[in-house]
């Protein structure tokens, strides 16, 4: 929704942020979609291309050659690791900053000959980190610092300043290419206040939770680099001799003394991070992945070493291959296509130039949302409900909203608001509403809030006859304008007002959802 807010240059309308991940290709994709459902597909189609880039940046950072034996090895291990199959191709901004701080390592940390200029490009990327989520710092900081106090190359003072500058130079060009990429977008103000934005609701304070329920789950899912990623952590402190000093001097000789501070870096991020939900995963498991597989020669040593240690070697490939085979396929019982019918409805129902759509979330990105404050989020519900901003049933007095689409967002709403829903709005399933309204008695007044087709439908025994602001017309198809209308009809019968759409006719039928529209913690 966002994309499609920025590529129509609509920001000034409607509530939008603007992270990078927005510019560039999802921008022009939102600009030529058609329906909702075609830049869904197209959009994730880009974020699949996203992870295998980021599988195979994984294999890479992991001290192997591509074109190789280990490299294909190395990138099936990497490409059977369920919580990147959980999250790793949403269209979410922390898969462009994986693919950012996977690129930082690999500058910091390569295979080969080190870069020339690493310093430079590690400031640079650090600086564009930025740019793509918020939260960045937490990993390019404390990783560009760890490789400027224990470089591996550079020993004298003059080469660690030249290492500093070179950080510095980076990051102030990409700050520069940041910034140049948002004014020829047009967006920069809004990237600005989308950051003021930011900080003030974080201030404001957020509900917060523990990382454990997302740290069992890491450990369900891929137990075996679990145990190895808590072993490579724990190593230094289990061999070094004379407190926190000999633990520093260890890791300064350490050769893999950066896969664990890359660990530890990411693994404090999760901790530091107020809302830990699942998708954080795909931040940590890389650097587990990295930590664990360069130090993969003393495993292979240590099996060698063991009488018919070969027999190992199938319990180790099943204990990381079984839990991935075992939740992968739950994926397939769990598609969009319910959101993506919903959505494709919500089009057919509704005019692009005059009508809007009601969710809180953007699934329906082809149409304009309620108001300005469109979003229903733990940052804004409160906002939405204390007065601080316009409530949702004055936003859909005020506004022809034919079509309400109910999750668990919408389920957040204030009482007012979910009686006004209730009063003004049917329900052709749980998940989709349309404006209607149910008489009985023989008579009654409802105010329709949108200019359009509606249909009548009668329902009881004997003659059906409608009366509508004193004009009689048969139940069925019927043009009422925005505004207060009287109906009258037999007594013995109840009356069924229901929007009908641009095209008119009964309303369309539509299957009951077998699950609720979004899904938490899935």
């Amino acid at each position: 929704m966002m994309a499609r807010l920025i590529a129509l240059r609509r920001t000034g309308t409607f509530m939008a942020s603007a992270p990078l991940m927005l510019l560039g290709p999802v921008t022009w994709l939102a600009r030529a979609a058609t329906s909702s459902s075609e830049l869904f597909h197209h959009v994730r189609m880009l974020f699949v291309a996203l992870m295998w880039v980021n599988l195979l940046l994984m294999a890479k950072a992991s001290g192997v050659r591509l074109r190789s034996a280990n490299g294909l090895l190395l990138l099936l291990l990497a490409a059977t690791l369920e919580p990147m199959w959980d999250y790793g191709f949403e269209i979410r901004h922390d898969n462009l900053l994986l693919t950012c701080l996977l690129l930082l390592w690999v500058v910091l940390r390569p295979l080969g000959r080190p870069l020339p200029a690493a310093s430079f490009v590690a400031g640079a990327l650090a600086a564009v980190m930025q740019f793509v989520a918020f939260k960045s710092f937490l990993y390019s900081v404390p990783l560009i610092g760890f490789f400027l106090l224990f470089p591996a190359d550079v020993v004298s003072i003059r080469g660690r300043v030249r290492a500093v500058i070179g950080a510095l130079t980076g990051a102030l060009c990409g700050l520069f290419l940041g910034w140049l990429a948002y004014r020829l977008a047009g967006t920069w103000p809004l990237f600005l206040a989308s950051v003021r934005s930011g900080m003030r609701f974080s201030a404001s304070g957020v509900e917060r939770f523990a990382p454990w329920n997302t740290l069992v789950r890491l450990l369900s899912q891929a137990p075996l680099l679990a145990g190895g990623a808590a072993a490579v952590l724990v190593a230094p402190f289990l061999r070094a001799e004379g407190g926190p000093r000999g633990v520093l001097l260890r890791l300064r000789t350490n050769p893999h003394a950066p896969e664990w501070a890359f660990l530890l870096v990411c693994l404090g991020a999760l901790l530091a991070n107020p809302t830990p939900f699942p998708y954080n995963l795909v931040l940590l498991v890389p650097a587990m992945f990295i930590a664990v597989l360069r130090q993969r020669a003393p495993l292979v040593e240590g099996i060698r070493s063991i009488p018919m240690g070969w027999l190992l070697c199938p319990i180790l490939v099943a204990g990381h291959l079984l839990p991935w085979m075992t939740s992968t396929p739950r994926h397939f019982d769990m598609s969009n296509e319910r959101q993506m019918r919903v959505a494709s409805l919500a089009e057919q129902l509704t005019d692009p130039a005059r009508h809007r759509v009601f969710d809180g979330s953007g699934l329906v990105p082809t149409r304009d949302p309620i108001g300005y404050h469109w979003l229903i989020h733990s940052f804004t519900i409160g906002r939405l409900s204390d007065g601080t901003w316009p409530s949702i049933r004055s936003e859909l007095a005020s506004r022809e909203v034919p079509v309400i689409l109910p999750s668990y967002r919408t389920g957040w709403l204030s009482a007012p608001d979910k009686h006004f829903i209730s009063s003004n709005y049917l329900a052709l399933a749980q998940d989709f509403l349309v404006l209607g309204s149910r008489m009985e008695k023989g008579e009654g007044q409802w105010t329709a809030l949108a200019t359009g087709n509606y249909f009548l439908r009668t329902l009881g025994e004997g003659e059906a006859w409608v009366d509508v602001d004193g004009r009689r017309v048969q139940p069925g198809s019927i043009r009422l304008s925005r505004g207060p209308h009287n109906f009258r009809f037999p007594a013995q019968q109840s009356l069924i007002v229901i929007w009908s759409g641009p095209k008119g006719g009964p309303p369309p039928v539509l299957e009951p959802a077998q699950r609720p529209l979004f899904v938490n913690w899935y």
